[in-house]
């Protein structure tokens, strides 16, 4: 006949089993945590506000606030056509602009042709610093 087995060995027994299901339990959770943390952190996207009005041969965008953008992270569409290198700043309008910041004007001339739509879209793939 076999002995049956003491009151102490079936709590040895049953704190083995929470410790172990508590240990597994605690895995999952870390391993959970590593893939949610791991990720590469999202690109910041810059924010623009702008303020645009034109005369008649002229468009201006005034950079109103929001981040420094940069010629070469920016795409500026004009009736769905890339104008962006046709735009100069307003105090240089001979010369390319590179940057475009809070209080600056961006010019572009039109001539006579009418224009429906204005756009800028941020294209650019750097991280932008924090101030």
């Amino acid at each position: 006949m076999v002995p049956s087995p003491s009151r102490s060995e079936n709590g040895v027994s049953e704190v083995i089993g929470a410790v172990l299901l508590v240990s597994i339990v605690a895995l999952g959770v870390a391993i959970i945590a590593v893939f949610i943390f791991s990720q590469p952190p999202p690109q910041e996207v810059p924010t623009l506000n702008a303020i645009i009005w034109n005369s008649t041969s002229y468009i201006y965008l005034r950079h109103d606030g929001g981040d420094t953008l940069y010629s070469s992270d920016v795409k500026i569409y004009v009736n769905g056509t890339d104008k962006t290198s046709s735009f100069a700043l307003s105090t240089a309008p001979t010369q390319p602009w590179t940057s475009w910041s809070i209080g600056k004007v961006l010019q572009y001339n039109k001539g006579s042709s009418p224009v429906s739509s204005v756009t800028v879209v941020y294209a650019g793939t750097a991280t932008l610093a924090s101030i």
